[in-house]
């Protein structure tokens, strides 16, 4: 069941479109924030995977004790009742009171754990955009300011989970002292109504209640269970309820007809967002038309639409309702002939066609077979290699001959691995012209007849951009239908039909030939050709070569180490843990004193079951104070819990926090996001609820076992000792059996620890590159490949539950075996003694009695509290300091971080940089670095400066080293000789957050927060409004920005800035660097 939910929403990912909403429904359970429009993301689908799934499939271990519970607990009735007659309906009134208090307060923490997930989702939504955007987020110093606000929506999240925690703790305060007060009860008004009690009906009745009050006592913590179960069975209902794009199967009908034309498109008005609201984006396409083995590209301004009508023929933009709007399409197999109208009146022809469906009204495109290179290009974990094929044939001489016309042959032979290195889409970083010509390779390696290629050249120089435009677009795609977009010029002139938007609409022209250029690499054939060799391989930021073992998950083997038990003493606080254990202790002794008090209170004034004494001749007081003392200990127990695992959830979440934001970029290089977001969501899940419930459970179950045990020693320990020889063999059978399971169990656990990280991986990169996926037409293939990684999972969960079996069945046996030994010998005690000590072994059976349940509970709960503990132990292998590979300056005080700017020149500050010129502001002294793993040198012996007011263009190829200044300067890479220079002092010798502080840095993928435009413009809010829009009119970028039409600063920004095209997002950025500055 859970992994076919696990696929099930991994499949809806490809039917939706990127950025759809999950809309409210009727059920009221939301998807997001309380409007319940918020995005379907990353953060959210985590957590459907993880927390949600894991909820649901728990329905199924509460559905037979939520019928059996309540059969064992009336036959327990009918019992009681035929011991204690019309006494027993006080003490079912009072239980029946806890029941009733017990359904409210689970209902309460259904409602409670329903505004903990929204939170939950913020938290994780913000975890996952940090990580993506990791390294622009170090280059600018902003660590402290993501902890902040993550750390803010973790504070709502706590503050729902400390309110379910001591909800469940007044459940516990119930469960625990229920069979002492009902005892009490029940005995008390059997008395008051001049009733004679027996040492046998007492046993009866403390025997038939213990067995009552498990049932009653469960069943609420069944109910809420079964409502969280619910609750998430919404969401997930919710995010499968998300429109779908219907796409052409391969039984659709065909009905070829011969056209000259592969797309057509007459009178279409494009949106984002399915809502009509003013922060849509719109796009009039009046007469588009796409005629076959031609190359149309497409220019315009920032913003104006290039992307959208690329979107709309990948399936992510939706016709308006309120137009008349037909679409056709034909191509070499078939024709598509739509009409907007809300009847079934579409056609399908053909399997390769863009096809549109009318769905509610709006209209949406889809085309399972199209080559696609995104503006943003792509890449899935894996090598090189297949990242180029993707899913296709291997044909060695094609692949050969593409990689020589990408210019990506000088590249790969510096790798040690050549095709097969092992790349990832943002762990391990190339630069985005790497990038970009892996995706342009994986287009043309295609045999798809639409390529569609989004400003693919963007981050490459012009002069290999120039070389491959000619080889690859005019050359290796040559008779298929090409669409670019491009403001290049050169590149314009080339195409056989030219494309221009403009406000909102576009007009096509056929490119005169008279115009018309064959190729523009030919005015440059005397350039310098050394000018385009790579000297090594190295990403936007010197990337190092990584192989497949950097990538696997590091995995603990053997005995939980006691540091773990440690650390997470810690976090729940030492003392508070030492007061638990006193409570718990006297908790326990209390339970047992009152009933071995009761049991010689009643024998001593019985003999042989007949009454002596009057009952007003008994001694109450220790009765009534032994069940007060239980009660009050029992409460202190159950909420020193509550808050220690308040206090650890707390803790261990920002010790993880901040130890993950203190790693060095090496570790985000070489960690695939989805292994860190394991920890944040599952560990830190299984620490925030999972854990202390069951450790709980296990302390109690220690308690209680030493407490019987005491009870029996006490009872016939100093009559019949040798009792005790069979308690001795059985416990040795018992540490051999539980050695051998506890091994495998810990074992097991951690390999679906691991195992699960890949599953979220592969789901955060599917998320990244679902259109490439769907125009592709591999969401098969994907879906196959989320099988097979579900199926190591499966594997490694479903020997956990074959192993749970295998030791209950032996723990039953030997628990039973146990209870038949010391029961035989009590029984041979009791013909031998003939009613002499009956007290003492009356009440050593009924501990004996219980004691097969004590044991397996104890191993039982001993190893699911080791299992929860693994989360610990793997949080803990990112919380444990070390300098090689943290950043210990990150998060320095304000005091440590005035001292440490005393070191800069302070001439440059006071009378402003540039009234020093003769003082360089950066400077490279001698300077070698390489990256590790990697012998050659990217810097050998670099000196240069930099003075204030200069402006510098650093020029050079792809992969040359451009990007790896800024990653020197900013100390992401640290080199191996030489100095650098900031304003007069030594890097080296300044805190890294103190330097990147002080410069502004626009990356080559441009960094945009989900949030408002002030938000992402002023991310620490340092500025007023009217200083935001001063630097806006003078940048011209207020227009651009639309910043009028978006009703000002207000503008909100989805996830990744996907309503901002990439010239936009750019934009943001350098409005953002001129604030600062």
């Amino acid at each position: 069941v859970k992994v076919g939910l696990i696929n099930v929403v991994y499949s809806k990912l490809f039917a939706i479109r990127s950025g759809d909403d999950g809309k409210k429904q009727q059920s009221g359970d939301d998807f997001g924030d309380d409007d319940g429009s918020e995005e379907w993301k990353t953060g959210n689908i985590n957590n459907l995977v993880s927390v949600d799934v894991d909820r649901v499939v728990n329905f199924f271990n509460s559905f037979h004790p939520l019928w059996s519970a309540p059969l064992q607990a009336l036959i327990a009735l009918i019992l009681l009742y035929l011991q204690v007659k019309y006494a027993i309906f006080f003490g079912l009134v009072f239980m029946i009171l806890l029941i009733f208090l017990n359904f409210w307060i689970a209902k309460k923490i259904g409602v409670v754990s329903r505004a903990m997930m929204k939170f939950k989702d913020r938290r994780m939504a913000l975890i996952t955009e940090t990580l993506t955007f990791i390294r622009q987020i170090k280059f600018q110093a902003w660590e402290r300011l993501f902890k902040r606000k993550i750390e803010k929506e973790r504070k709502q999240e706590l503050k729902q989970l400390g309110i379910k925690k001591y909800l469940d703790a007044l459940c516990v305060y119930f469960w625990a002292t229920t069979p002492v007060l009902t005892t009490t009860v029940i005995i008390s008004t059997y008395l008051a109504f001049g009733f004679e009690i027996t040492l046998t009906e007492v046993f009866a009745i403390i025997s038939l209640i213990n067995l009552l009050i498990f049932p009653l006592n469960s069943f609420p913590w069944i109910v809420s269970g079964m409502i969280e179960a619910k609750i998430s069975a919404n969401r997930v209902s919710t995010f499968m309820k998300i429109k779908e794009v219907n796409q052409v199967t391969a039984t659709a009908k065909r009905n070829f007809v011969e056209s000259d034309y592969h797309v057509m498109v007459k009178n279409m008005h494009l949106y984002f967002k399915p809502q009509l609201s003013p922060y849509s984006f719109y796009l009039t396409v009046e007469n588009f038309s796409l005629l076959k083995g031609k190359l149309l590209i497409i220019s315009g301004r920032t913003g104006c639409g290039k992307s959208a009508l690329l979107e709309a023929l990948t399936g992510n933009m939706f016709n308006s309702p309120y137009s008349d709007t037909v679409m056709k399409h034909l191509d070499y197999e078939g024709v598509v002939n739509m009409h907007n109208s809300s009847d079934d009146s579409s056609e399908y022809y053909g399997n390769n066609s863009v096809v549109s469906q009318v769905y509610d009204g709006f209209q949406f495109y889809c085309n399972p077979s199209i080559a696609y290179a995104p503006q943003v290009p792509w890449l899935k974990s894996g090598t090189i290699r297949e990242n180029i094929i993707f899913g296709q044939a291997a044909n060695e001489q094609k692949l050969e001959t593409i990689l020589g016309k990408v210019q990506l042959k000088s590249d790969l032979a510096k790798l040690r691995n050549g095709q097969l290195t092992e790349v990832q889409s943002k762990s391990v970083r190339l630069s985005v012209g790497q990038k970009q010509r892996i995706a342009l390779a994986r287009a043309s390696y295609s045999n798809k007849d639409l390529v569609i290629l989004d400003d693919i050249f963007s981050a490459i120089d012009l002069d290999l951009a120039e070389e491959i435009f000619d080889d690859v677009v005019l050359g290796e795609m040559d008779g298929r239908t090409r669409l670019l977009v491009t403001n290049y010029q050169p590149f314009v002139e080339c195409a056989d039909y030219i494309g221009t938007i403009r406000e909102g609409k576009i007009i096509i022209k056929e490119n005169p030939k008279e115009k018309k250029t064959e190729n523009v690499a030919s005015s440059h054939k005397n350039a310098e050709k050394e000018l385009s060799k790579p000297s090594h391989w190295e990403g936007e930021d010197g990337c190092e070569e990584f192989g497949t073992e950097d990538l696997l998950e590091n995995q603990e083997v053997g005995t939980i180490g006691s540091s773990v038990f440690l650390t997470f003493s810690r976090s729940a606080g030492l003392f508070l843990m030492f007061f638990l254990l006193i409570a718990m202790l006297g908790m326990q002794a209390t339970r047992n004193g009152f009933d071995v008090y009761l049991t010689y209170w009643i024998g001593d004034n019985t003999d042989g079951g007949k009454h002596e004494d009057s009952i007003e001749s008994r001694d109450y007081r220790w009765f009534y104070l032994l069940a007060a003392a239980n009660s009050l200990f029992t409460l202190f127990r159950a909420f020193l819990f509550a808050k220690g695992g308040l206090s650890a959830a707390k803790n261990m979440h920002k010790w993880l926090l901040r130890s993950v934001l203190m790693f060095k970029q090496v570790f985000f290089d070489k960690t695939p996001i989805g292994t860190i977001n394991n920890r944040f969501t599952s560990d830190i899940s299984n620490v925030d609820e999972d854990l202390p419930f069951i450790a709980n459970i296990f302390l109690a179950n220690v308690f209680s076992l030493l407490g019987s045990l005491t009870v029996i020693a006490i009872a016939v320990g100093a009559d019949y000792p040798w009792i005790f020889g069979v308690f001795l063999i059985d416990a040795v059978w018992f540490y051999f059996i539980q050695s051998d399971y506890r091994y495998a169990s810990r074992e097991l656990k951690r390999l679906e620890s691991a195992n699960r990280s890949p599953v979220y991986t592969h789901f955060s990169e599917t998320v990244d590159g679902i259109n490439s996926v769907r125009a592709y037409d591999k969401q098969e293939e994907f879906i196959q490949e989320c099988l097979d990684l579900l199926e190591v999972y499966f594997f490694s969960s479903y020997g956990l539950i074959n192993l749970n079996a295998w030791i209950s069945i032996r723990l039953e046996a030997i628990a039973q075996l146990i209870s038949a030994c010391v029961l035989s010998i009590l029984f041979v005690a009791v013909i031998s003694n003939h009613d002499e000590n009956m007290t003492k072994i009356g009440l050593a059976m009924l501990y004996v009695l219980n004691f097969h349940g004590m044991l397996i509970g104890l191993i039982t709960s001993l190893t699911d509290t080791e299992k929860q503990f693994i989360a610990v132990e793997r949080i803990k292998l990112y919380i444990k300091n070390d300098r090689t590979v943290q950043e210990f300056d990150t998060f320095l005080t304000s005091k440590a971080l005035d001292q440490a700017e005393d070191l800069l020149d302070c001439s440059q500050v006071s009378g402003g940089l540039s009234a020093f010129p003769e003082k360089p502001i950066i400077e490279f002294d001698d300077v070698w670095f390489r990256y590790n793993n990697v012998d050659q040198f990217v810097f050998q012996g670099a000196s240069f400066r930099v003075y204030p007011g200069e402006k510098v263009a650093i020029c050079g190829r792809t992969g040359i080293g451009k990007s790896s200044i800024f990653g020197v300067l900013c100390r992401i890479f640290e080199i191996q000789d030489g100095r650098v220079y900031f304003r007069g002092a030594n890097i080296h010798e300044l805190p890294r957050s103190l330097v990147r502080s002080k410069i502004s840095i626009v990356s080559q993928e441009p960094v945009v927060f989900k949030g408002t435009l002030r938000h992402n413009l002023d991310l620490e809010d340092e500025f007023s409004e009217q200083e935001i829009n001063h630097v806006l009119e003078r940048s011209g970028a207020d227009d651009i920005l639309g910043i009028e039409f978006y009703e000002g600063l207000d503008r909100p920004i989805e996830e990744h800035g996907g309503n901002l095209s990439q010239g936009e997002r750019q934009i943001v950025q350098l409005v953002r660097m001129a604030l600062r500055r």
